[in-house]
């Protein structure tokens, strides 16, 4: 492999572990780095990381998206990823938006 080729993916693989690292959920790191979950995981996973256990802040998203906020800018904000605000704010009771 050219050494140009494997330093890419070297520094590709330092970026995915020190998002990781920082704490991103894999599902987040994944995103940003156009791969898949599965890669991460075992990439973490090879590098003695294990999966985090994301605490969300429930009182927060469910406030902020009863101002108004838009579902994405508070995954965002929360560091967390859309399905997680979902779930934050059906298992809160919280009526979806439409539209």
């Amino acid at each position: 492999m050219p050494r140009m080729h494997q330093e890419l993916i070297t520094e590709r693989k330092e970026a995915i572990l020190a998002d990781s690292r920082a704490g991103m959920s894999r599902a987040a790191v994944a995103e940003r780095h156009g791969v898949s979950i599965a890669y991460v995981s075992t990439l973490a996973k090879a590098h003695g990381l294990s999966a985090r256990k994301v605490k969300w802040p429930v009182d927060e998203v469910v406030k902020a998206y009863l101002a108004g906020t838009p579902v994405r800018q508070i995954a965002e904000e929360a560091n967390v990823d859309l399905k997680a605000v979902y779930t934050i704010l059906h298992k809160a009771n919280i009526p979806l938006r439409r539209g």
